[in-house]
């Protein structure tokens, strides 16, 4: 007799699994890296080379959090978005907890990543979920072993960015000038 196969519950993806996921996206030739975030902007998981470090993807992944809620706002809902650069290109993938980026090289088979990207957003959704139920404070097992993370301070509006004591931080570029 043929035996169905039974159903069982889907358990929580740990942060791990999360990174392991993403890293599986490296398969796909012409993918450099990438890097899961919340709702909020929060980096979550990350398969980045060294050169992007942990403050940096979360600056970027709450701006493009923000880049989504301001199309939302005037009516153009985001769901796929890819920035392009000399070099290589930003894939955005929205998800309803957050935003999967992916970093790759300008002639990555667009096919191929689109379907990887869906495949990937499907399975770290209701990891973002769950983290968007969690209370912001909730101590795991994980942050007991070290210090809880601290927000870096906000710059103020009009404040100098060189009278903080770091000129180079908040500088802006475009077409290779600075600005700002």
């Amino acid at each position: 007799m043929p035996t169905t196969p039974t159903t069982t519950p889907v358990q929580p993806m740990s942060m791990t699994g999360i990174r392991t996921i993403l890293t599986a996206l490296k398969d796909i030739e012409g993918i450099s890296g990438s890097f899961a975030v919340g709702k909020t902007g929060t980096l979550v998981a990350r398969d980045m080379p060294a050169v992007f470090d942990d403050g940096s993807l979360s600056e970027a992944g709450e701006r493009l959090i923000r880049m989504g809620e301001t199309l939302a706002d005037i009516g153009d809902q985001l769901d796929v978005a890819v920035i392009r650069f000399l070099d290589h290109k930003v894939y955005l993938k929205v998800l309803s907890s957050g935003m999967l980026c992916v970093l790759a090289h300008p002639k990555v088979n667009v096919a191929a990543l689109r379907m990887a990207v869906n495949l990937v957003g499907r399975r770290i959704t209701p990891v973002l979920e769950q983290l968007e139920a969690e209370p912001p404070n909730a101590l795991t097992e994980d942050t007991v072993k070290t210090a809880p993370p601290t927000e870096p301070p906000r710059p103020v509006p009009g404040a100098s960015v060189a009278s903080a004591g770091n000129p180079a931080l908040g500088q802006r570029r475009f077409r290779g000038r600075t600005i700002g």
